[in-house]
Order: structure tokens, then C-alpha cells, then sequence
């Protein structure tokens, strides 16, 4: 049987390599070279700075997106919630009831999200930032 959590990590692994290798093959061979070679070194400089801030603004925004969909999907497999929601499926459930319920599972859901949310709001923040710097 195969080890979930090992294969997971590998695949990770392997995807940040792959990702790493073309991100700065592409950000030096299209974009540092023909500044260096133009004798741009101002752009040149602040492009690097930029290429490093969006390398890093990018691996926020993955790991920020994987907490939010791993605590979303164990948010899925609690059996309180799930029997909340399916209770809200039932036509037999009153409207008043199904609206204390929809209620919580609002609150819970946007608990649920509350980490991964600010992993991707830090990611895009960094990503606006490495942008303007590299315009600059």
C-alpha cells in the first residue's frame, strides 16, 4: 500500500522544483539578460528585486490555497456540520430553522477560512508590491 502522506509530499516537492527551475530560466533569460545586456542596470537591479518578491508573493498564494481547501475539506468531514447541511436539505426542516442553521454554517465556514484567507491575502499584497517594483 502506497504511503498518502509520503507520495504527497514528493509530488509537492517535485512541483516546486519544476516551478522553480522555469520561473527563473524564464525571468533570466527574457527579462535580466536583455536588461543587462542593454546597460540598464537601475531596471536590472529592481527586476531582480521584483522576480525575487513574486517567486516568494507565488508560494504564499499555493500554500495559502492548499490550507484553504484542506481545512475546507475537513471542515466537510466534521459530522456536526454535515449534519447541519443535511438538515438543510430536508424538506421537512423549517424555514426558521433552516435559516439558524444556514447562519451558522456561515460562521463556521468563514472560521474555516479565516488561515488560509490571510496566507492569500499576504500572497496577493507581495505580488502587487513585486509588481510596482519591478515598473519601477
Amino acid at each position: 500500500m502506497y504511503n498518502i502522506k509520503r507520495l504527497f509530499k514528493i509530488t509537492i516537492i517535485i512541483g516546486w522544483l519544476i516551478f522553480t527551475v522555469l520561473y527563473f530560466t524564464s525571468a533570466i533569460f527574457e527579462t535580466l539578460i536583455p536588461l543587462y545586456d542593454e546597460k540598464n542596470y537601475k531596471s536590472f537591479v529592481f527586476n531582480i528585486i521584483g522576480i525575487l518578491i513574486l517567486y516568494i508573493a507565488t508560494l504564499i498564494v499555493v500554500y495559502g490555497g492548499a490550507i484553504f481547501v484542506k481545512d475546507t475539506f475537513l471542515l466537510y468531514s466534521d459530522p456536526d456540520f454535515m449534519k447541519r447541511v443535511e438538515l438543510l436539505r430536508n424538506k421537512f426542516t423549517s424555514k426558521e430553522e433552516k435559516k439558524k442553521i444556514r447562519i451558522e454554517n456561515t460562521k463556521l465556514l468563514f472560521k474555516t477560512w479565516k488561515k488560509g484567507s490571510k496566507w492569500l491575502a499576504l500572497g496577493l499584497l507581495l505580488i502587487i508590491i513585486g509588481g510596482i517594483i519591478i515598473n519601477l
